[in-house]
C-alpha cells in the first residue's frame, strides 16, 4: 500500500479519537506497526470503526454500531477515555489487545482458544505484550 494511501486510511480510523491526543499518539504508532494484512482487513470491512466510549445519563456508556449485514458481528473498538491517564506500555496493551480482538473477530488463535488469551498473544507478537504491572 503507498504511503500517501496509508496515511489517508490511517487518518480515517483516527476520527473518532482525534480530540484525545494522548490515545490518538499511541493508536497512530500502533496502527503503523501492524502487518499491512491486519490493515487491510479494517479497511475492507465497512463496519469497523475505532471510537471513545461515550457516557450518557447517570454515566453509562452508550454506542450507537452498524448493524452487521451478512456477517456475523460488527467489529467496532471502543476504547475508554480513561486510557489517556495510563501508562504508555499499559495504553498500548489495551489498545493493541483490543485491535487484536476485532482482528480475530472475537474468537481464537492457533492453540488459543480462549478469544482474551488469543488476543492477548497477538498483541504480544505484534509487540504490545501485557505489562507486568498496571
Amino acid at each position: 500500500m503507498p504511503q500517501t494511501d496509508l496515511d489517508a486510511h490511517i487518518g480515517r480510523l483516527l476520527s473518532g479519537v482525534s480530540h484525545v491526543d494522548e490515545i490518538r499518539i499511541s493508536l497512530e504508532i500502533i496502527l503503523r506497526s501492524l502487518p499491512v494484512e491486519v490493515i487491510e482487513d479494517f479497511l475492507a470491512d465497512p463496519t469497523f470503526r475505532i471510537d471513545l466510549e461515550q457516557l450518557g445519563q447517570n454515566n453509562r456508556s452508550q454506542m450507537f454500531m452498524a448493524a452487521p449485514i451478512g456477517r456475523d458481528v460488527s467489529r467496532c473498538v471502543i476504547l475508554r477515555p480513561k486510557l489517556r491517564r495510563a501508562s504508555d506500555a499499559f495504553r498500548n496493551y489495551v489498545i493493541a489487545h483490543e485491535l487484536a480482538h476485532a482482528f480475530l473477530r472475537n474468537g481464537g488463535w492457533g492453540q488459543y482458544t480462549d478469544r482474551e488469551e488469543a488476543a492477548d498473544a497477538l498483541a504480544a507478537i505484534w509487540g504490545y505484550p501485557r505489562p507486568e504491572t498496571w
